[in-house]
Parts: structure tokens; C-alpha cells; sequence
């Protein structure tokens, strides 16, 4: 699908090549219901409040070793769940990542990650049950910079936030195609109200903007989706493929060859001439090297990346919500796909890599539900 204005000539050649115009309107997008500024103020007390382990020698637990004597990692454990202190590589004496994990359901469902060149900390929640965002909070020098949470029922999505960049609450919701947000500023007054809904043929937007108590600007913005099926030969190609999701089992550990040990008896790395294996302490797989295929984890992200020779590699990202992208690195140039859980495209980007090994888009589309081009761009 391609969105643009019913009284606009399509223009294929410049860089936004589908955009709408706003149009003044004279009705206030409807607000989300039952809200106030208490409510969105209530934003600011939803903030995450970050685990205190600057050094290792003040965090209990099980501290684990690699075979070389480095410290790997602290393991504190409870009834309910376990938490993992990870240091920084060249430094053991300061911890960098915090992952604590619901032990009935094995999911994560805290994560801390500590910046020490920008000084900055985040810190995410999760569902123990569903895996989804309930939280997330960031500080930079030791202030509060931005705090969400996210309650979710059926197919409604409700979030407050607060922003320290421009000092604004706000409130939103997300149910089925019907998106509202509603921003104060903070002294409670009403600052932007953002009603966005999908009707046949149509993305509608109404924002409205405040200043004092009282309106100053109201815009509408209507888009028309023209189903069509440009850049789905795209998928055509088939380098593109994705490769084979590894499916990991506890075999992997009795695989014969040259074995290391964690201190506490888990194996740490097993080689031998066609295999490099490394496990993480609690027994999973950390990275998989044969001679042309390394299967490696992300933050839960299974990454296969392939040598194709002469300088080319296919990568394939497996995440969690089970989308997945596939990507072909050829010498100076990149071409990428991206898919949902059903195996429909979600987007497709092309260019150029720099000097840095940073791949810079030079044409990227963006798919609908139903596969149709929604977006495109060209730079």
C-alpha cells in the first residue's frame, strides 16, 4: 500500500515519496477517556530504580570463573527467581549488565545495563508470563531522563511516560488500528492531544496542540492507502533466504573434543577440528563457530551469519516475538529484508557501507500487514 493525499500526483523521483498534507480542521480529536493531569503526572512515580552493583565485592551470590581465572559472572539465587551480575570485559571490578530471570518460567524479567562512558543506566521489566515491556526507565548522571509503563488487556496497549527532555507526562493507548496520546506539560496543563485511526481506505490523524489552558493549533492529516504491489519483487531474490533457525539441544554438550570448565563444573568451551562451542554458565549456548557458519546470541536474538567467500556474508536474525530479517553483506554494499512471525515482509532496505563497516540505506520500503508497499524512500 501506498499512502498519499487524494488531491496529490504521486511522485516516485523525490526523497519522501509519499507524504501527506495537513489540513486545518475544526473538530478537537477525541481525548483518551477519563483522563487527567493527576493521572499523567502519576508517570513520573513509575520510574525504575536501578540495582545497586558498582563492584562485584559488594554483590552477593555464587561468583563464577572462567578457565582462565577471569570472573565471568555472580549468580544470586532465591526461591523465586535468579539474578546474574555480569562485569565489564576489561574490567572485572565494575558490573555492566543485570539480568534477572523468573525461575517457573525461565523468561527474563529484569534487565539492567550500566554505560560507564555516557554515564548512563537503563533498566527494562518484563512480563514473566507474556515476555512483553512492562517498564522501562533510563538515568543519565543520576537523573531521571525518561520512565514508561505499559499495561496491556486484550488488544488494548495503555502507557504513561514521562520525558525529561522536554518536561512533559503523557498518556496513550493502542487498540486495534485507533492509537491517542495525550501530553502535559509540567504544571498539568494540556500541551498536545494525537488521535490516529485506520478506516477502509484511510489513516486518518487529528492533533491538536495547547498553550495556557487553550488551543493554538488544530491539524488534520488524511492519508489514502492505494493497494498496489510495488518492491514485492524484492522477494524474488533469493539470496535472501533466511538460513535454517539452530534448534539447540542438550547434545550439543557431549559433543566429543578439547573441554573447559566454569568454576562451578558447567562446561565452558568445547573444541575440536570442525567445532568451537561456548556455553554460558547456566548451560546454554553462547556461540557456535564451524568453518563457514558462527550461530551466536544477542540479548536472545539468534544470530547465524554464513561466509558466502570473497568478502560476502548472509546474516540471519531470529527474535524472540518470532520476526526475523536476513541480511547480505557483499564488499561495499548491503541489501536486507525484513519479515514478521507469518512470514510477510515488513521492509526492505539496499546501500552502501562505509569506511566504519556501517551499512547506510540508500532505498528502504516499508510493507503493510497484507504485503502491500506502504512507504518508500529513497536517498
Amino acid at each position: 500500500m501506498i499512502r498519499v493525499n487524494s488531491l496529490s500526483c504521486i511522485n516516485f523521483v523525490t526523497k519522501p515519496a509519499f507524504k501527506a498534507e495537513k489540513k486545518e480542521e475544526e473538530k478537537t480529536p477525541a481525548p483518551i477517556e477519563n483522563l487527567n493531569g493527576t493521572e499523567a503526572l502519576a508517570a513520573y512515580n513509575i520510574a525504575l530504580q536501578p540495582l545497586e552493583a558498582k563492584v562485584p565485592t559488594a554483590v552477593e551470590g555464587e561468583k563464577i570463573y572462567t578457565p582462565e581465572g577471569k570472573l565471568h559472572s555472580i549468580v544470586n539465587e532465591d526461591d523465586d527467581k535468579i539474578t546474574i551480575y555480569t562485569p565489564y570485559e576489561d574490567d572485572e571490578n565494575s558490573i555492566e549488565k543485570i539480568i534477572t530471570k523468573d525461575k517457573k518460567t525461565g523468561k527474563v524479567i529484569l534487565e539492567q545495563n550500566n554505560d560507564r562512558d555516557d554515564n548512563e543506566i537503563s533498566i527494562i521489566e518484563y512480563s514473566p508470563e507474556t515476555g512483553k515491556e512492562l517498564r522501562y526507565t533510563s538515568y543519565e548522571n543520576g537523573k531521571l531522563k525518561y520512565a514508561s509503563k505499559t499495561e496491556y488487556n486484550k488488544d488494548e496497549e495503555n502507557t504513561q511516560s514521562y520525558s525529561d527532555w522536554n518536561k512533559s507526562f503523557s498518556v496513550s493507548k493502542q487498540k486495534g488500528d485507533v492509537y491517542s496520546q495525550v501530553v502535559f506539560d509540567k504544571d498539568k496543563q494540556l500541551k498536545e492531544v494525537t488521535h490516529h485511526k485506520h478506516v477502509k481506505n484511510k489513516e486518518i490523524e487529528t492533533h491538536a496542540k495547547f498553550y495556557n489552558g487553550g488551543m493554538y493549533k488544530l491539524s488534520k492529516k488524511v492519508e489514502i492507502i492505494i493497494p498496489n504491489g510495488f518492491g514485492r519483487e524484492k522477494l524474488n531474490d533469493s539470496e535472501l533466504k533466511p538460513a535454517e533457525k539452530f534448534e539447540v539441544t542438550d547434545e550439543l554438550k557431549n559433543t566429543e573434543g578439547d573441554k573447559k570448565f566454569y568454576s562451578n563444573g558447567a562446561p565452558a568451551e568445547i573444541t575440536n577440528q570442525e567445532l568451537s562451542i561456548k556455553f554460558n554458565p547456566d548451560g546454554t549456548l553462547s556461540k557456535l563457530k564451524m568453518p563457514d557458519k558462527t550461530i551466536s546470541y544477542e540479548d536472545d536474538i539468534q544470530v547465524i551469519e554464513e561466509n558466502l567467500g570473497e568478502n560476502k556474508t548472509k546474516t540471519t536474525y531470529y527474535y524472540q516475538n518470532g520476526n526475523y530479517r536476513v541480511n547480505i553483506q557483499d564488499n561495499d554494499k548491503f541489501k536486507e529484508f525484513g519479515f514478521d512471525k507469518n512470514n510477510k515482509p515488513t521492509s526492505y532496505r539496499e546501500g552502501t557501507v562505509n569506511d566504519e563497516d556501517e551499512q547506510e540505506a540508500q532505498l528502504s520500503l516499508y510493507f503493510s500487514k497484507n504485503g502491500m508497499l506502504e512507504d518508500a524512500f529513497q536517498y
